[in-house]
């Protein structure tokens, strides 16, 4: 018995494991500043533009089918004929700490919840005092390029990586405000997409494999950054 036990392994001693955690990834916003941009696109926008982030917490893209009728036999048979149904992909929801982050200069800060809300409002333009109706989410991907959520071990190699393609929002929440609290402050967004594209990494960084990747002219825009923006 003493021999056998001897040659079994944990997964939490056996090197040659690694058990992913939950709670080492970092999030990347990727603002787009065109050609044509303002100087507050790129002072606002181009402070937060490509930084890897520590998120408070993110939940990874899943998807679902949809529940189609079923065309059984009569009674007693023993065949069911199921339906596809369609794939939906689930919203995602990623909360932040409200953080700012000195610049190189030393003198500004910036943040990631300020350069959000500027984005917004450049998504909107002059038709912010519209409201809703007035959204449109392709305009929104002309700031909002991608964003990524990269695990990685706990020396900071990349384990996987998803990317939201062709994302769009769902809801932007602001952080609450209490006395009797003197936490920090969090805001989160919500964001749907049309796909989102994994990438699984070899130990040397080096790209394992990439599945549900898209070609489709709606989602790699050849011309965004020309976009002036409005």
């Amino acid at each position: 018995m003493a021999g056998s036990d001897t040659n079994k392994k944990s997964f939490w001693t056996d090197s040659n494991i690694y058990p992913k955690r939950s709670n080492i990834f970092l999030v990347e916003f990727n603002f787009i500043i065109g050609n044509k941009a303002k100087q507050k696109d790129i002072d606002i926008l181009g402070g937060m533009s490509g930084i890897q982030i520590e998120a408070k917490s993110v939940n990874l893209p899943s998807f679902s089918f949809s529940q189609s009728e079923k065309s059984r036999n009569t009674a007693g048979g023993d065949n069911v004929e199921v339906v596809p149904g369609i794939l939906d992909w689930t919203p995602i929801t990623l909360t932040f700490a409200d953080l700012q982050y000195r610049n190189t200069a030393g003198a500004d800060f910036s943040s990631l919840y300020e350069s959000m809300l500027y984005a917004f409002s450049r998504v909107l333009g002059t038709a912010q005092e519209h409201g809703a109706a007035a959204f449109s989410p392709s305009r929104f991907r002309r700031f909002f390029k991608n964003i990524s959520i990269t695990s990685v071990d706990d020396r900071g190699r990349p384990l996987d990586m998803w990317t939201l393609k062709a994302p769009w929002p769902v809801e932007f929440k602001s952080p609450e405000l209490n006395y009797e609290n003197d936490a920090i402050r969090e805001f989160s967004l919500t964001l749907d997409y049309v796909i989102a594209e994994y990438v699984s990494y070899n130990s040397d960084g080096s790209d394992k494999f990439k599945i549900f990747t898209s070609n489709s002219r709606f989602i790699n825009q050849k011309t965004i950054q020309d976009f002036p923006g409005g």
